[in-house]
């Protein structure tokens, strides 16, 4: 189980995890028209990503994390996979 800082939830922070994949799974027809729904909205304009993105090549994702527990992120932290990058073996 991961742990989060309660210094997000003193910010008034909520977190929401939804698993589409087991939803989709047994919903078929209603995932699709839900999925159909949402790229209307985005093609509209009436909903957009959260900005600014903050985007890193995979092998800087230790400066990702760094980012994100300093607590002064806004909008999304994006990882970049690119299958060439080489990453270092790293201990935790």
């Amino acid at each position: 189980m991961s742990m989060i800082s309660s210094v997000y939830f003193a910010k008034n922070v909520s977190f929401y995890a939804v698993d589409l994949v087991g939803y989709f799974s047994h919903r078929r027809e209603k995932g699709k028209r839900l999925l159909h729904e949402a790229m209307e909205l985005v093609a509209d304009g009436r909903i957009h990503y959260p900005k600014p993105l903050h985007i890193y090549q995979l092998d800087a994702v230790e400066d990702a994390f760094r980012y994100f527990q300093s607590g002064k992120n806004t909008g999304r932290i994006i990882i970049r996979v690119n299958p060439s990058t080489a990453v270092q073996d790293m201990e935790i």
